[in-house]
């Protein structure tokens, strides 16, 4: 997609036929057009007490107004200023392309400036699968990759912005970027006053711009081009002003299980400090409190539906935050899992998504097999799914305790128990008990579904180290999955749903690992034979099987607003002050848990959630009671249930 032209002139992009920059001067095009004019709005901004600014960009292209953007950031930006870049961009090239046309800008200092952020890209092309990929360029500095189409993307993002740059392909080569309705979509995002820049100045784009409520001008250009243009924009109704959440002081999560864990380790990492609740001790005094691994669950699907991309929304973000933060949180056990096709519906179900998969991404290459690699007619392998397990010590100090209620008094929450009695107090509570959720009546309008499950643990420390079991590396699955674990040596089965008895539940996880393992008998008796353990628990859902992140809705004024909020979908749902859910993840805890408390930090801290906006309404607690005033239920019994 990359065509560097013989005279040595010029990047051309051979989808659209047009140029990304002249090789000399495209950085100073980028500091003329972009960032100088964009720096002079960040320090207007400060000069009336911003610290946080939030920047987008629409055309990606090779990342040179990146480059200098954050050149100049790390040169000029104060301590306590934090940045948020995020830029759209539906074709991403391949490294090697990036790095060959950097190449062709010459000279040591622009290699510099592209790997600040080329090195944070996935190696094997992740970066350019569908949806949005954070990367922490510096301590004070985050960049989401938007991989979507503009139109697209615009309709899904929940982000306002300061600073916008317009650097797409001409309009005669990509006229869907010029479009109205992509401005008229664009300024949905846009706060009073933010400044729209360009290279482009036709006077079809102004009177576009100048229709939709945009104060526009023009500017000198950079040569050979005579005009640049800058445009403010200036509506009628009145827009809320970017208002920051108060700093966390302190943080009360109920539920010391996998999720409470991981917001307790996500929350330590981010330097907050807090209380696990639980009246269930966990691992520093029960070693048997869970599972010893837990799954990553890749879903996917023809359509890429919104399971999927969540599920890999998650998943790289766990891949990530754990290479940025030397992989504080769950700890990897096993990688790689060898999805076995040895089913014909099987094998016909997995091409049928693979090859619809092509059809979601229009980078230079094809980025899938980061993520899914066909081994051969008979296996898949997912590279990136890992067995998880839990760390050996809590993030927080938990108090073992029954929470019988929740009031909220003097800006603060406490918990107390039966007797009464207060168990603890915080700013932010954060609830990641299913059972509390319902029990305390913050769950509306969603009945949660109780799904237990049964997996079995078998000790291999006698098994013959000749015997095949020490060979299996990878986790290997059908409708069962098995793995092997070390220290101690076991293997784990699972997982069979329902409530088998134990003979039952034995026998049928013991087939499931012979159809997994394919062995002979023989060796097959020496692993059903070894001393083994059945290990119970219970998952909860939602009836549509997604995670429920986010706000707690506030039923007393959604009672009062009922009917109002009923005939009006575009009101906010009023919320319950810092109150907060982390629950419902039912198979996939691995994947929701982690991911799940860095999106509810990010609400907290009033940063940008790396998410589309639809995909936060579809994990959103309140999303029951949304659906009941569409259909235009009554207020009541829209009480959540078990």
């Amino acid at each position: 997609m990359l065509l560097i032209d013989n005279d040595g002139v010029s990047l051309r992009n051979t989808r659209y036929g047009d140029v990304y920059r002249s090789v000399s001067g495209c950085l100073q095009e980028s500091e003329w057009v972009f960032v100088e004019p964009a720096w002079q709005m960040i320090e207007r901004l400060a000069s009336h007490g911003r610290t946080q600014f939030h920047v987008l960009e629409l055309g990606f292209g090779l990342g040179f107004n990146l480059s200098v953007f954050l050149d100049r950031w790390l040169k000029r930006a104060k301590p306590s200023w934090r940045c948020y870049v995020q830029s759209i961009e539906l074709h991403p090239l391949g490294l090697d392309e990036y790095r060959r046309a950097w190449a062709a800008v010459a000279g040591p200092p622009a290699t510099e400036l592209v790997e600040r952020w080329l090195h944070c890209f996935d190696a094997d092309g992740a970066y350019a699968l569908p949806g949005i990929h954070r990367y922490a360029l510096h301590s004070n500095f985050w960049f989401d990759f938007f991989v979507a189409d503009v139109s697209k993307a615009l309709k899904r993002l929940h982000t306002s912005f300061d600073i916008v740059f317009l650097d797409g392909f001409s309009e005669a080569a990509n006229p869907s970027m010029w479009r109205s309705e992509v401005f008229r979509d664009l300024r949905r995002h846009l706060y009073e006053g933010a400044l729209l820049l360009s290279y482009a100045s036709a006077k079809s784009l102004r009177d576009r711009l100048s229709a939709l409520e945009f104060d526009v001008s023009r500017e000198p250009g950079f040569p050979p081009k005579r005009f640049r243009l800058e445009a403010r924009y200036r509506p009628y109704r009145r827009i809320k002003p970017f208002c920051p959440k108060p700093a966390v002081e302190d943080l009360m999560i109920i539920g010391a299980g996998l999720a409470g864990q991981c917001m307790a380790l996500a929350a330590r990492a981010r330097g907050i400090q807090g209380v696990l609740i639980d009246a269930k001790l966990q691992q520093d005094c029960d070693s048997q409190a869970h599972l010893p691994a837990f799954l990553e669950h890749l879903h996917c699907s023809p359509d890429d539906n919104e399971m999927a991309r969540l599920s890999r929304a998650a998943l790289l973000s766990s891949y990530r935050l754990g290479s940025a933060q030397g992989s504080q949180g769950l700890s990897p056990l096993v990688s790689c899992r060898l999805q076995l096709l040895y089913r014909s519906e099987a094998r016909a179900e997995w091409a049928k998504r693979l090859n619809a998969l092509l059809a979601h991404s229009e980078a230079s290459f094809n980025p899938w097999p980061a993520l899914f690699q066909v081994l051969d007619e008979y296996r898949l392998c997912l590279p990136r799914s890992r067995a998880m397990a839990l760390p050996n010590q809590l993030a927080f100090p938990q108090r073992q305790a029954f929470v019988a209620r929740l009031d909220l008094h003097d800006g603060r929450w406490q918990a107390f128990d039966e007797s009464g009695q207060l168990i603890a107090s915080a700013a932010t509570m954060v609830l990641t008990s299913p059972q509390a959720l319902v029990k305390l009546g913050f769950n509306h309008a969603m009945p949660l579904q109780r799904k237990p499950g049964v997996s079995l643990l078998i000790d291999i420390s006698s098994v013959d180290p000749l015997h095949p079991v020490w060979q299996i590396k990878s986790i290997l699955a059908d409708q069962q999955h098995v793995l092997r674990l070390a220290a101690p040596d076991r293997l784990l089965v699972g997982s069979l749903y329902g409530e088998p008895n134990d003979i039952e539940a034995r026998s049928s996880l013991l087939d499931a690992l012979q159809a997994l393992l394919a062995m002979d008998a023989s060796l097959f008796d020496v692993l059903s034979n070894a001393p083994s353990v059945l290990w119970r628990g219970v998952r909860f859902n939602a009836p549509d099987h997604l995670p429920m992140i986010g706000a707690i809705a506030d039923r007393h004024q959604v009672g009062e607003q009922w009917e109002r909020l009923r005939k009006n979908a575009r009101l906010p749902m009023p919320r319950l002050e810092q109150a907060y859910t982390l629950t419902a993840l039912g198979a996939r805890g691995a994947l929701w848990a982690p991911f799940g408390a860095e999106i509810l930090l990010d609400m907290m801290q009033s940063i940008p959630c790396p998410l589309e906006a639809d995909l936060l309404a579809a994990i959103d607690p309140a999303r029951g009671l949304i659906r009941a005033m569409r259909r235009g239920e009554p207020l009541s019994g829209t009480i959540g249930h078990l």
